[in-house]
């Protein structure tokens, strides 16, 4: 099992992910994670003064949002895919076996295995936030079409990203 952990509150410190794996997709901004609770792998991504910019653990996957990027790394083999979303960064939303990423204009989502399963664009001029889940096939969407506050409410087949 692996484990984003903030150093605040672990018992270890960044001197203890000095011998184990690192990844420098920028610099200044450090992701640490444990593999059944050792320390196993730094990834350093690029500062940015974005609130959005996050990281999950999506099954066997650290999936890092920054900027107008997704990283997803495969922690099995260490290897790292690149995805640029439209405007920036929103945030991830797990829903099942699906990661939803949210950027100012859009949804994209991945399945258990990080395959594209479908990306919606055009859905909002400034921000796209996941209200709920309807029949367990609707996602439900706040979509900022005309800032600020002009939100509506935006319905997508979560299956095929159809718009409905």
């Amino acid at each position: 099992m692996h484990d984003i952990i903030s150093l605040k509150t672990s018992p270890y410190s960044k001197d203890d992910f000095d011998d184990v794996n690192k990844i420098e997709l920028g610099q200044d901004r450090f992701y640490y994670i444990l593999k059944n609770g050792i320390p196993f792998l730094r990834v350093e991504v690029d500062l940015t003064l974005s609130s959005f910019d996050t990281a999950v653990v999506f099954h066997e996957n650290l999936c890092i949002g920054v900027k107008d990027k997704v990283y997803f790394i495969d922690m099995n083999n260490l290897e790292c895919r690149e995805i640029c979303v439209q405007m920036y960064f929103g945030y991830f939303y797990i829903y099942k076996d699906l990661l939803l990423v949210l950027s100012g204009c859009e949804v994209i989502a991945f399945d258990n295995k990080m395959h594209e399963r479908w990306r919606q664009s055009g859905l909002a001029e400034d921000g796209v936030v996941v209200d709920e889940i309807e029949n367990d096939n609707i996602l439900v969407l706040s979509c900022e079409m005309d800032p600020p506050g002009g939100w509506v409410t935006k319905r997508i087949n979560i299956f095929n990203g159809k718009e409905i």
